[in-house]
């Protein structure tokens, strides 16, 4: 199963009070991929600190019910995920693999109990 991380600025985009003109086709196939099970998403646990510091309400309400919908894996290192991107675009690219790439282990699933 693969995992799909989405950016706070996608989450805000989409479920935010002031989503943008495609906010519904993109939760569309948020819903699809979910119910597909071919994927999990993945947020990072800087996106709860942005969420409780959005301005209004609406975006806070908009982010977490969003989030609790598509029940995702919270990262712990969301520059991981970029060094991730660049490492293996790089490697690909220029048939080159010096480097290491980690493996991405996420601090808690949608799945584990909560505290």
């Amino acid at each position: 199963m693969g995992v799909i991380y989405l950016d706070h600025n996608f989450v805000s985009d989409i479920a935010g009070h002031k989503r943008v003109a495609d906010a519904d086709a993109e939760r569309g196939r948020v819903a699809e991929t979910v119910r597909l099970s071919e994927h999990r998403f993945a947020v990072s646990v800087w996106n709860m600190y942005e969420t409780a510091r959005a301005g209004r309400q609406e975006t806070k309400d908009g982010c977490i019910e969003f989030a609790t919908g598509i029940r995702p894996l919270y990262w712990a290192n969301p520059r991981l995920v970029q060094v991730q991107e660049a490492v293996r675009y790089a490697a690909l690219r220029y048939n080159d693999h010096p480097y290491r790439i980690e493996e991405l282990s996420p601090l808690f699933g949608g799945d584990h109990p909560r505290a």
